[in-house]
């Protein structure tokens, strides 16, 4: 079944959901704090929370750490208007079942006031028992349709789709290839396999499966057809503790192939675990670093750098995008007002993206918004992508690709 996207943008709200699975983090963080840690956060907390594949062959962790870590630095930072930002973490862990009790445990919480999607391909059972708790959702990374159409909610990025699309767009109009070896575990590689097909059809490129189960650690067989595939291309898409494993492997097989692999796939340890085989990958969703940033981006990017840190976790794509997330939802919470931040106006903004008639974000960004970018962090969350490649273990945006959106021509 070939799946259909639309470009939906940020909204600015997070989402908690409580389950016997959950845990808490007591952290708040502020959209450009800088300075002292003050703890002065007394006031009553604010609660929200987030799905995620915690555990499993295919977990996805790094927005969920990203989240965390930025709850953590806003409450050393004085909270959100001196409350408490309170973070439930619910893993869906890869069951269907377990993401539909954390929809049902979240929607009984009466403290929770809105939610986020991490990372994971089940929520087409959550996200509908949110929607009829009237509670508000922003996805950091949307891979399936259920996710871009859910009601009560927007997507913070442009997600799978865009980078896989931004990829496909890049190689077939820069690289002009014609064939793509796809690599993914069975299940939502299969819906992946899907999105690419429906980028790579209108250029007449011939995408070739190459699925292995999602039990798999030992990738020797699937390294070695893809190498032997003859592609112009190879995109993986797995989950991230598996990607250092399949790129020693393609090398250990003897690939020559460009490997491209999309946005939260790439962390430091997978290239330093993958060494010399990173020589040559290609990846979307790249962000600027407080070295190359400006304004406000920089001075967010710096909290983000020290938050990760102060926590204990890895800085990328993935815990980047959490973070933000958690960014614009205090955004969305300051200007509500902590005591009007309620389910309901929190959905209300996500469905308008306005407040009191006032546009919160950009037009290509939101439903239904003209407004200007929130300065901080509005270079990042955003439908477009960077392509970048890592030669020698390091990533550099490839000059004179820049933006690449996939949805337009």
């Amino acid at each position: 079944m070939k799946l259909k996207f639309r470009t939906v943008a940020p909204a600015l709200v997070a989402v908690a959901l409580l389950t016997a699975a959950c845990s808490s983090s007591n952290g708040s963080s502020s959209t450009t704090t800088g300075g002292g840690s003050t703890n002065n956060a007394t006031g009553s907390p604010i609660t929200i929370g987030g799905i995620a594949d915690l555990t499993g062959v295919s977990s996805s962790p790094q927005p969920t750490q990203g989240m965390t870590a930025y709850a953590n630095f806003v409450n050393t930072h004085g909270g959100i208007n001196g409350h408490k930002l309170v973070f439930l973490s619910c893993d869906g862990a890869e069951d269907p079942n377990k993401f539909a009790s954390c929809g049902h445990n979240f929607a009984s919480n009466s403290a929770v006031v809105a939610s986020t999607d991490l990372g994971g391909d089940q929520f087409a059972q959550s996200d509908p028992i949110l929607a009829a708790a009237g509670i508000g959702i922003v996805n950091s990374n949307p891979v399936t349709q259920s996710e871009f159409n859910t009601p009560n909610g927007v997507a913070a990025t442009g997600g799978v789709p865009t980078s896989l699309g931004a990829l496909v767009k890049y190689f077939a109009t820069a690289k002009h290839i014609k064939t793509i070896a796809f690599t993914g575990p069975n299940g939502i590689g299969a819906q992946i396999e899907a999105i690419i097909q429906n980028f790579a059809t209108p250029y007449k490129i011939t995408v070739t499966p190459y699925l292995f189960p999602e039990t798999t650690t030992d990738y020797t067989a699937t390294a070695t057809a893809l190498a032997a595939s003859k592609a112009d291309l190879i995109i993986g898409a797995s989950g991230v503790s598996a990607v250092g494993p399949i790129l020693l492997a393609l090398k250990a097989a003897g690939n020559t192939i460009p490997v491209a692999f999309f946005d939260t796939s790439i962390t430091p340890q997978a290239i330093t675990q993958a060494g010399s085989a990173s020589d040559g990958l290609y990846t979307t969703d790249a962000f600027p670093t407080p070295a190359t940033a400006t304004g406000q981006d920089k001075t967010a990017l710096a909290d983000y750098a020290a938050g990760m840190k102060a926590a204990g976790q890895p800085e990328g794509t993935g815990s980047l995008q959490g973070w933000a997330t958690g960014v614009m939802l205090t955004t969305i919470i300051k200007a509500l007002g902590v005591q009007n931040a309620t389910r309901a106006a929190i959905l209300n903004v996500i469905q308008n993206g306005s407040i009191n008639n006032a546009p919160l974000f950009p037009a290509t960004m939101s439903k239904k918004s003209t407004a200007p970018p929130i300065p901080t962090f509005s270079s990042l969350i955003n439908p477009n992508e960077f392509i970048g490649q890592f030669q020698n273990g390091k990533f550099a945006i490839l000059p004179g690709v820049g933006r690449v959106n996939p949805y337009t021509a």
